[in-house]
C-alpha cells in the first residue's frame, strides 16, 4: 500500500480478487491481490476516507450460514452454498462505496 501519500485508515478485501484501501490522502486505491499491484486510484473525497463497504460483505462474512441457523452437512455442500450466496450478492458485479467526513 505504498502508493498512498498519507496514512491508510481502512482496508477492504473484495471477493473479486481486489483489495481496496482508503487513506487520509483522500483517495481509495484498488489493488490486484494476486499481483500486489495498484490497478486504480479513485479520487474525489473532500476529506480523508474512513470507511469502505462492498456489496458482497455479508456473503463473504457469513459464508454458507444464513439467518435460519441451518449448517451444511458436509464441506462440499458448505462450499457450494457459500459460492451460491456470494454470486447472488455480487449480481452483475461487486459494488464498493466509500465514506469520508
Amino acid at each position: 500500500l505504498s502508493s498512498h501519500s498519507h496514512s491508510v485508515s481502512c482496508v477492504k478485501w473484495g471477493g473479486e480478487g481486489l483489495i481496496y484501501s482508503g487513506s487520509h490522502d483522500r483517495t481509495v486505491k484498488v489493488w490486484a491481490a494476486s499481483e500486489c499491484k495498484l490497478v486504480r486510484s479513485l479520487d474525489g473525497h473532500g476529506h480523508w476516507v474512513n470507511c469502505i463497504a462492498a456489496s458482497t460483505d455479508s456473503a463473504i462474512r457469513s459464508g454458507p450460514f444464513d439467518h435460519r441457523g441451518v449448517a451444511p452437512t458436509d464441506s462440499s455442500q458448505a462450499v457450494a452454498e457459500a459460492e451460491k450466496r456470494y454470486l447472488c450478492a455480487r449480481g452483475a458485479g461487486e459494488l464498493v462505496a466509500s465514506g469520508s467526513d
